[in-house]
């Protein structure tokens, strides 16, 4: 009796359903693998932008300009054997400017490696302002001396290879050239820094920096002019373009034809405009909300960096379409959307009288997990869009032709092709919408199991349908 009983349960449709539920969770292994591969590929391909990238010029934050005042102080060193040394020691006067005003304009390229391609830009950036370095003085305590003449003019960027030409500062009426600034500090045997053979003297001391390169210009003592200045750089770079707020009042306008601008960093914009033909932007930032002070000292083998914080901001220039990112969203909910196509199989079993078999539903769910393949694939090619179209078609196509000739046509066909077809348009619904993406989800949850459960109400789960 008992072996008639369990032989009539593996006969029923509950023991039919509770397989549908046992394949949906074994067809989350071949899901997983997809998860892997498109990681894989999203990662190859971030790989090469940043190749892409580096070649060209990498992510660009500019940060300048400011005075650069060594300062020393004489002391004695007492060494090991009793005899007494004198040392000079030396610390660097940083001097930001009163006012700073920036106006970048940036020009778009895109370079291509393979079948991936990075999004690249030239840019102009115009400094202007002046700085008041009379005050300054107040910082030099007793016993130090200030090499006022010694002073120089700094610009930091990330990354000085991108250059696209020697450039130079308007200083007291005449053009000084820039010279690569030396990464951190380097004396001769007798104390003093090196010289270069095309600047005006000694050096000033350089601080060491965590990250990028210095521009610096020998602009003698600052404080017997009005401070104005004026100079541009010319750059390469990639992905990103970032201006730290050195000024007392720091105003910036970046202009570009990318249509697509995520704005970043510490400051949003105070107004923007965007359009198909690029963007503009301005920035207006108060010395109070910059985050750090106007002048400060950076002692011997400190670093200029961490003094200026994290302040940059400006923009990004975004890829408002990542195939990568949809392909894995689709992927996460790739699960429901088997379970749904199971579903849609058995209601179509049950509609029709017709049965099928366990690796019938299997070869339903690996074609599901074709077309995810076939869309990360298509979407390398042509874009997401058109590869979601391609492979949705081709699979309604097949799914529906397999359906109708397992059940023997009819409403069968019909009812296959409207189940998948539906299917797939909402999940193409849930990748446009993202921000309600978890509503429509939850609400296409909710009344999938509402119509499993009218249109199985009368469902004797225990009845052998032999």
């Amino acid at each position: 009796m008992a072996d008639a009983v369990r032989s009539s349960f593996w006969r029923s449709k509950g023991a039919g359903f509770l397989i549908l539920i046992l394949l949906t969770v074994v067809m989350t292994i071949p899901l997983l693998m997809l998860g892997v591969i498109t990681s894989e590929r999203q990662s190859y391909s971030n790989q090469t932008i940043r190749e892409v990238g580096g070649v060209w010029g990498a992510p660009q934050s500019l940060a300048g300009p400011f005075l650069m005042v060594p300062v020393q102080r004489a002391g004695v060193l007492t060494q090991a054997d009793g005899k007494v040394v004198p040392t000079v020691e030396t610390h660097t006067l940083v001097i930001t400017p009163d006012t700073l005003r920036v106006e970048i304009d940036a020009q778009t390229q895109t370079r291509s490696r393979g079948i991936f391609e990075a999004t690249v830009y030239t840019a102009k950036a115009v400094f202007s302002g002046a700085f008041d370095a009379i005050d300054a003085e107040n910082l030099i305590n007793a016993g130090e001396t200030a090499l006022w003449d010694k002073a120089v003019l700094a610009a930091k960027v990330s990354d000085s290879r991108a250059f696209e030409n020697n450039m130079s500062v308007s200083w007291k009426g005449e053009d000084i050239a820039f010279e690569p600034a030396f990464a951190s500090e380097t004396r001769l045997a007798n104390g003093a820094f090196p010289a270069s053979p095309n600047y005006k003297g000694s050096r000033a001391y350089a601080p060491n920096f965590r990250s990028g390169s210095m521009l610096q210009a020998a602009i003698g003592d600052p404080r017997d002019v009005d401070g104005a200045f004026d100079f541009a750089l010319n750059i390469r770079g990639s992905a990103r373009l970032h201006v730290s707020p050195l000024g007392r009042k720091t105003d910036v306008k970046i202009s570009s034809d990318w249509p697509h601008p995520s704005f970043d960093g510490a400051f949003l914009p105070k107004s923007r405009s965007i359009s198909d033909a690029g963007f503009k932007a301005s920035w207006s930032v108060p010395y109070l909300a910059r985050g750090f002070p106007a002048t400060w000292t950076v002692p011997q083998n400190g670093h200029l960096g961490s003094a200026m914080g994290n302040s940059g901001f400006g923009v990004s220039f975004y890829q408002p379409v990542n195939f990568y990112q949809k392909v894995e969203r689709s992927l996460k909910y790739a699960v429901l959307f088997v379970g749904l196509s199971f579903l849609t199989v058995f209601l179509i079993e049950g509609a029709t009288g017709k049965r099928t078999h366990a690796i019938q539903y299997l070869l339903v769910g690996l074609a599901e997990c074709v077309f995810f393949l076939l869309l990360l694939a298509l979407s390398e090619q042509i874009g997401f869009t058109p590869a979601y179209l391609i492979a949705a078609g081709a699979t309604i196509v097949l799914l529906t032709g397999y359906v109708a000739t397992a059940m023997g046509g009819g409403k069968a066909t019909w009812m296959a092709f409207a189940a998948f077809a539906t299917l797939y348009g909402f999940l193409y619904l849930l990748l446009q919408s993202q921000d309600y993406a978890l509503l429509i989800g939850a609400v296409a949850a909710f009344l999938s199991i509402a119509v499993t459960m009218v249109a199985t109400r009368n469902v004797n789960w225990w009845a052998d349908e032999n």
